[in-house]
């Protein structure tokens, strides 16, 4: 009878590690977050600071996406147009998708979104991702960019 219940549970554990181990593999967001902040203001074409208006959902051509408004305060590097803009992430964070929240202040290190190599509406539409270092507003963040890109 032992015999018996340890090759279930043997079992049930190899199947578990197998499953796991495909979805561990296929779907989950993968990115390298050890760069520094300097590296990560040489590959962000814009970087601002802003508050989140509004979150809504959309279906694009690269998949279900979440679009947040938001309203900008400072822009630390790149051409931003206006003074609102969308910024577009994966709806899922296993696709390395971010989420903000409304009426939070937040940091973006965005890249503009091209469709057949010409930028979509004049630098007023981005995306940004968790491989990025944006996230909520930090005033050490904030310092570091300042004497980063002021050394530029």
């Amino acid at each position: 009878m032992y015999l018996v219940f340890m090759k279930f549970y043997w079992l049930k554990f190899t199947w578990f590690l197998i499953v796991m181990m495909a979805v561990g593999s296929g779907y989950g967001c993968s990115c390298n977050m050890a760069r520094t902040i300097k590296e990560s203001v040489d590959g962000a074409p814009a970087i601002f600071m802003g508050t989140v208006l509004a979150e809504a959902s959309a279906d694009l051509e690269m998949g279900e996406m979440r679009a947040y408004t938001i309203k900008v305060k400072k822009i630390y590097k790149g051409t931003v147009r206006a003074d609102t803009v969308v910024v577009f992430t994966n709806f899922s964070e296993a696709r390395c998708g971010i989420q903000f929240k409304v009426n939070s202040k937040i940091i973006a290190f965005a890249t503009t979104i091209l469709r057949d190599k010409k930028l979509i509406n004049e630098n007023r539409f981005f995306e940004t991702s968790l491989c990025t270092w944006s996230g909520p507003y930090k005033v050490a963040i904030d310092k570091q960019l300042t004497s980063v890109i002021g050394k530029r």
